[in-house]
């Protein structure tokens, strides 16, 4: 089966564009923004990039996901978000009810799942630096059902620098 049904026509266009036979999936055509990559100078900045991200995910009443590489990337992510006042829930197991709001979620328990919005974190060439990681991080963008950022802080993972620059935005 190649159509997917699941993101918008531009959610899947460019993630799509992260596998080497991505070109067999189909769109389906449900039209939306196309995903945005931010990437800052710094972890500081990029996590002032997604939280408001999530400020603005809330006000348009998406509920979001932040899906990191591993768990304790997603420790570290929400202790943080918790303590800047950024309220947020911990996926740490596969039959974790899914409550409204922030989710952080490890990639390893974000197969399967769909979300409105997907934040994907720390998207950087350490992180996702080739192509043993390239389905790895399709999974995690492809959660993605209507919205889609990828924040990488320094220097973003070279699968998604190798994505044509017209199916992404660079900027808020």
């Amino acid at each position: 089966m190649t159509q997917s049904y699941r993101s918008t026509a531009q959610v899947t266009e460019f993630t799509k564009a992260i596998l080497k036979s991505g070109q067999k999936i189909v769109a389906f055509n449900r039209q939306g923004d196309l995903p945005q990559v931010l990437v800052r100078k710094d972890v500081d900045a990029a996590f002032a990039a997604l939280t408001t991200q999530l400020q603005t995910n809330a006000a348009d009443h998406d509920a979001t996901a932040v899906i990191t590489r591993s768990l304790g990337d997603a420790e570290a992510l929400q202790a943080r978000l918790h303590a800047a006042g950024q309220k947020s829930t911990l996926i740490r197991s596969e039959n974790q009810r899914l409550v409204p709001g922030v989710l952080i979620v490890p990639s390893f328990l974000a197969k399967g799942l769909e979300f409105d919005a997907v934040v994907a974190w720390d998207v950087t060439a350490a992180n996702f630096g080739g192509d043993a990681d390239r389905e790895l991080l399709y999974t995690i963008c492809s959660r993605a059902m209507h919205r889609l950022t990828v924040i990488a802080a320094g220097t973003v993972s070279p699968l998604i620098a190798a994505i044509d620059s017209d199916l992404y935005t660079t900027e808020q």
